[in-house]
This record gives structure tokens, sequence and C-alpha cells, in this order.
């Protein structure tokens, strides 16, 4: 009577079942419309757009890799690169700045183009900051990560995972050193890995969406369940009947035997990420709505929290059920 119809319905699909099934015999509504919000997306500042230089000061510039880079980011070509372009440009101006100025043929170079090789270097090393947020906010691959994923993660998804967490991880090992202006500790080329796994893997905005259902499908099915009267409306007090042996029947086969289980897994990868993501937003304001969200700044309860939040607010219901019930939980 509560088996479950097909194996190949994922966990939104098996909550939806779940809470029909008790419907039949729970005070309940048998159907509820799934809602949740699409984030918004992480904010840009738009940064200037650098030093532009004719082909005389170039000139002055030609014993120096950098001229080849401002070159390229002052052409038509630079002028339409993508955000993580501009990024590493960003970060190579810096990275070959310094051995630019202090190479032996640059006391050549006129004053006012040292001095605005030294005021953009400046500048640059003040917005570090701003150009990872810029990075995150317009790279294609990045804006996808925390936005709404069109499919959530299904039951033991495994694919994808170990490597969007290693890219992750070079995300977050870039900003750790922007934030200690480590500029020459940055391998750009790392930044291009990690884009293409996120690229080939859509794992990180599937466990977000999946995490953000099973909050809402709890708290949605605790909601009405908790405007149930115990024991009068299921059992009379201390004695067992047929209907509460089927609640109890239906609860172990798909929250105790699905949905508790593949929310715990939700739960432990979250737990793994947290830290990761914790690093890659450090340059976000508390109060930005994806960082708010997901790690529970600015008041805010974090994704992880809210998730374990849903599920004991969902299983506290059944303790007194099973209390007021006297049945045993398992049986």
């Amino acid at each position: 009577m509560v088996v479950l119809a097909g194996c190949a319905e994922g966990p939104e699909q098996v909550h939806e079942e779940y809470r029909a099934r008790l419907a039949k015999f729970l005070p309940i509504n048998e159907a509820h419309t799934l809602t949740v919000e699409r984030w918004p997306e992480f904010s840009a500042e738009p940064l200037d757009s650098g030093v532009r230089m004719g082909i005389l000061e170039l000139g002055q510039l030609g014993h120096c890799q950098l001229a080849t880079d401002i070159a390229g980011r002052n052409n038509q070509l630079g002028k339409v690169a993508t955000a993580s372009e501009r990024f590493k440009y960003h970060l190579r101006f810096l990275q070959q700045v310094n051995a630019c100025l202090n190479h032996p043929d640059s006391e050549t170079l006129s004053p006012s183009l040292i001095a605005a090789l030294e005021q953009e270097k400046q500048f640059k090393t003040r917005t570090l900051g701003q150009a990872f947020n810029n990075l995150l906010a317009q790279e294609k691959e990045l804006k996808h990560l925390f936005t709404f994923s069109r499919n959530a993660l299904d039951f033991d998804e495994q694919a994808g995972r170990v490597n969007s967490q290693s890219a992750l991880t070079q995300l977050a090992n870039i900003a750790d050193n922007l934030a200690q202006h480590n500029v020459e500790d940055i391998d750009t080329e790392q930044l291009t890995q990690a884009l293409e796994q996120l690229n080939r893997s859509d794992y990180i905005a599937k466990l977000l969406r999946a995490t953000r259902e099973q909050i809402a499908l709890n708290n949605a099915l605790s909601a009405e369940l908790e405007r149930i009267k115990l024991p009068g409306d299921i059992c009379a007090a201390h004695k067992n009947n047929r209907n509460s042996m089927i609640v109890h029947n239906i609860f172990n086969k798909f929250y105790i035997g699905q949905l508790q289980g593949f929310q715990s897994h939700l739960a432990g990868r979250l737990q793994q990420l947290q830290p990761i993501f914790t690093r890659i937003l450090q340059f976000q304001p508390d109060d930005s709505h994806i960082k708010a969200q997901l790690l529970g700044t600015h008041g805010e309860p974090s994704l992880l929290a809210e998730l374990k939040t849903s599920s004991r607010r969902h299983v506290t219901w059944w303790q007194a059920f099973y209390k007021h019930c006297d049945l045993t939980p398992g049986e």
C-alpha cells in the first residue's frame, strides 16, 4: 500500500508522493506547489578600463612583456574579452609591472609613462577584491553556479562532484592569495582549468537546488502536520489503530527509508563545501543575498542550518505522533 510507484522518481517526486500518501489518512493537502525563488545574481561594479597607450608609448615598453598584454587589452578583441580574460589581465599586469619598471631599459621611459604605470598598479592592487567579485558576477560558469539550476541532484548522484569541488578549491586559493596581495603566487591557468571543470558539470548548482527544494518541502509539510490535533485527529490516546499504523508505515517507507538519508547526504556535501564557499565569497558584502542565504551572514541562517532545522522540525512532529499514538519508530 505504500510501495513507491516507479524506481525513476527523484527526491522531489518522492517527497510529493510521501505527502500524497499521508493525505489519504491525515487532514493535509494532497498536493503542494513547490516554490523556490531564484537567487538574484551577484552585482558587478565596473572597474576603470585600464591604461590606454598609443603606439609611441607602447614602443617605449618594447623590452617588457607587459607591453604585449596592454596592447592586447587595448585592441578591439580586448574590449570584448570575457570576464575571466579581463580578470587574468588584471593579475598579469600586477605580476609584470614591477619587472618592467625595474628593467634597465626602463631608465629611458618618460616620467608621464612611469607615473601612469604606477597609478595603474596602485589601482589594480586596491581593486583586487572587486575584480574577483566581477569575475563571479560576469563569467558564465560562475554566474550559473549559485543561481537556480534546471535540475536538482538525484539520489546517489555523484557525477562531477570531485571535479567541481577541486575547481572551487582552486578559486578559493586564488581568492586567498588576492586577500593577502600574493599576486605572484597565482597561476592564471589554474583559473582557466577551474572554469573548464565547472563548465563540464552543474553538480554544485544541482546540489543547491536540491537542498532548497528539500527545505521548502519539509517546511511546507511540517506546517500542515503541526496543525493536526494530537492524539484526537489520528488515534485515541495510548491506543494503536489501523490508520495510525498506516501513517507510521508511510513515514518509515518514504521519509526514513529515502528522504532522510538523502537530506543527510546533502548536509554532508554542504558541510564540506561551506568553508570553500566562505573563502570564495570573502570579498562579497555580508548583505549580499547569495552570501547571506548560503553562509548565514547578515542575520540569516546558512543553507546548511536551514536544512538541518527543517529536518529536525519534521522529525519533531513525528516524535509527538509516536508518543501520543503509543507506537515505536522503526517497527
